[in-house]
């Protein structure tokens, strides 16, 4: 009786194994093509569009992020060339972020409401 049930778990573990390859194989296809086109930094450069003149956060909190992101377009596409500086006339103060009122601890509004 083991005999007979031995050759249906190889089959069976071929099938898996079988089954797992060309999972594999459809998804890294299906990676791997963007319409024809491999997806590759060089694609990604020519996508992407040029920045004219500097850009500027709306607050301070976002300036950092759009320096960072800027420079970090610059490294990856070499042919680049760096934004130009921003017109006077658009440049206005960044607005100021107030930080959040600190809500009083549970015991001190216990204590306040006596």
């Amino acid at each position: 009786m083991l005999s007979r049930r031995r050759p249906f778990a190889k089959r069976f573990r071929r099938f898996v194994h079988a089954a797992i390859a060309a999972a594999l194989g459809i998804s890294l296809a299906a990676c791997a093509s963007n319409g024809g086109k491999f997806a590759t930094v060089a694609e990604f450069c020519k996508e992407l569009p040029e920045q004219p003149t500097a850009i500027k956060g709306a607050t301070s909190f976002d300036q950092p992020w759009i320096d960072d992101t800027s420079e970090a377009v610059l490294a990856g596409c070499p042919d680049r060339a760096r934004p130009a500086p921003r017109p006077p006339e658009w440049d206005r103060p960044l607005a100021k972020h107030e930080p959040a009122k600190k809500r009083p601890g549970l015991l001190d509004r216990i204590r306040g409401a006596k």
